[in-house]
């Protein structure tokens, strides 16, 4: 049987929504239970671009 963990009710949680042609970047609060649209980032071809999400990721700093 698992344990639950106990969650910081002001963290900001992250949400990756990846496709072969964009990635769906999300925060949510636990407070709320909303989540928001915060960015998508396209990709070309084969290429995914790392750095982009690497900087949303330093901006927000989400905990989970």
């Amino acid at each position: 049987m698992s344990k639950k963990k106990n969650i910081d009710k002001n963290a900001i949680f992250f949400g990756i929504d990846y496709g072969t042609k964009k990635i769906g970047i999300s925060i949510g609060q636990f407070i709320t239970k909303k989540a928001t649209p915060l960015a998508i980032i396209h990709n070309k071809g084969n290429k995914i671009y790392w750095e982009k999400l690497d900087k949303i990721i330093l901006k927000w700093k989400p905990k989970y």
